[in-house]
């Protein structure tokens, strides 16, 4: 009998995170000395559906969770000491959206619901404009480490059963949508630091690289809509949905 892979497995990689919590709420490995050795107990409990690469996704899984939780949640650059102040240096506030709501909140500074970031506007004036010195390796490494987490998860498929072929797809989807997010904002800020206007022209590339970024993620948003297993109106709609209640 041929096994298959479908319907609501296939969204954004949220399966792995609610199996884990549900997992661990019922087992914790509480007499591992690390949580990165619990977290790995827990990995070989729940996916042993990959067969013999199972080593591997797990190998690469784990790549990933040390990565967003060093540049997204402490800011740390390789190489470099880790920020004094978390403040705007890590890197969740820049690759997060941003509403209106939002950014009156963090400009009024009594309603801050969102890690705070350097500005466009901080970057743009002369005055001000040094600070991205302290933010661009970090915008630099997520652009480069999320784009090869995405390659090394498009060098599983070849490897894992061909029938959960389609949960490595949605994780390299999910984690190329994170990369392509730090590319656009990457470019975005090289253009607002940019410091005359010669070299702004100079720079309309960047301007590029960030158009290309969106277009390619709307593909792949556009791609993934197409698996998910009831209509996208009811779930990403302009309605009240199961999570915005």
């Amino acid at each position: 009998m041929k096994r298959e892979i479908t319907g609501s497995w296939v969204k954004w990689g949220y399966w792995l995170n609610e199996i884990i919590t549900h997992k661990a709420a019922w087992n914790p490995y509480i007499e591992k000395s690390t949580n990165t050795e619990a977290l790995h107990a827990l990995l070989q409990d729940i996916l042993p559906v990959f067969g013999k690469a199972t080593g591997k996704v797990i190998e690469v899984i784990e790549e990933i969770i040390s990565a967003e939780q060093k540049l997204l949640i402490y800011g740390e650059v390789t190489g470099q000491k880790k920020p004094s102040e978390i403040s705007k240096r890590n890197g969740i506030a820049y690759l997060e959206g941003w509403d209106t709501w939002s950014e009156i909140g963090e400009v009024s500074g009594k309603m801050q619901t969102q890690p705070a970031k350097v500005t466009f506007l901080t970057v743009k004036n002369p005055f001000t404009r040094s600070v991205y010195k302290e933010v661009a390796p970090l915008l630099q490494e997520m652009e480069d480490k999320f784009t090869m987490l995405t390659e090394k998860l498009r060098d599983l498929i070849p490897i894992v059963p061909e029938y959960t072929i389609p949960l490595i797809e949605e994780l390299r989807d999910t984690m190329n949508m994170t990369a392509l997010r730090a590319i656009q904002v990457n470019a975005l800020y090289k253009f607002a630091a940019s410091a005359s206007l010669f070299a702004k022209r100079k720079l309309m590339s960047a301007v590029d690289i960030s158009v290309d970024a969106i277009n390619k993620a709307q593909e792949i948003v556009t791609q993934r809509e197409q698996k998910y297993r009831v209509p996208v109106e009811r779930i990403a709609g302009w309605r009240k949905k199961p999570n915005s209640l």
